[in-house]
């Protein structure tokens, strides 16, 4: 695939410095690779990435979605491409990235359900920024400051100190299950816990395999799982099983 950085930075149109675009190329290319080395098929699609520090929120927009544009675009959200912020920059693309991947594999809308989505590419930051610690030493930017990674761990774990409500896993039906759904985007504290809970249960490449490829157990036009379907692809992965109970309990529940 051929990742473009958009060198103008919007809304000012000011032109990234090149420590910023190679803040952006590093910190992407690392994403990328530990999705090739998964052996996730991400194919060979061009991907412009383009920083909007106003946009209020990073977004994956389809070509499918938005005709009007040449290549798939992820747009981060950054106040400032500088150093201190590698977390922010891992955590956000990785996070949009996973999207591009969930669509690549299977670019069904219909078998799209969000609560599912959201919470898997939101854990998939943790699973990244973990990474990104641990292969610190390993990564070009550690030559710039060799401790850095103790700050990639403050921000890791800042991220699994956040309080969420629980709403996900104490969710009482069908009807609230698609509530919760329809706020997915914006209500990030209804799946807040189930988020850390499914990060602890991604322990290698087939998890990953397994969650990017789950819209393919969606059955289409809902937000519900095949559970059955979904645990007899992978079933001895306890980040499969997760799912497949959360979406039990909560439809079980009156």
């Amino acid at each position: 695939m051929e990742i473009i950085i958009n060198k103008i930075q919007l809304p000012d149109r000011r032109e990234l410095t090149q420590n910023e675009q190679l803040l952006l190329c590093e910190t992407i290319k690392y994403v990328i690779q530990e999705y090739i080395n998964a052996k996730i098929n991400i194919g060979n699609r061009k991907v412009e990435v383009i920083n909007d520090a106003n946009r209020g929120y990073p977004q994956f927009c389809p070509v499918t979605l938005n005709p009007n544009n040449l290549w798939e675009r992820i747009y981060l959200n950054l106040k400032t491409i500088i150093f201190r912020n590698i977390p922010q920059i891992v955590y956000q693309f990785s996070h949009e990235f996973t999207h591009y991947v969930i669509y690549h594999v299977n670019p069904n809308e219909n078998q799209k359900a969000k609560w599912i989505e959201e919470t898997i590419c939101e854990a998939m930051s943790l699973v990244f920024l973990h990474a990104f610690d641990k292969n610190w030493d390993n990564i070009s930017l550690s030559k710039v400051s060799k401790n850095f990674n103790i700050k990639i761990q403050q921000y890791l774990c800042d991220c699994l100190n956040e309080k969420g409500n629980g709403r996900l896993s104490k969710c009482c039906g069908l009807a609230e299950l698609q509530e919760i759904n329809q706020t997915s985007e914006e209500q990030r504290i209804d799946r807040r816990e189930e988020r850390r809970m499914l990060f602890d249960y991604i322990n290698g490449e087939e998890d990953i395999k397994a969650l990017v490829h789950y819209r393919d157990y969606v059955e289409p036009n809902t937000i519900l799982l095949d559970t059955d379907k979904y645990r007899a692809a992978y079933p001895d992965l306890e980040s499969v099983q997760y799912l497949c109970e959360l979406q039990e309990n909560a439809i079980s529940k009156r």
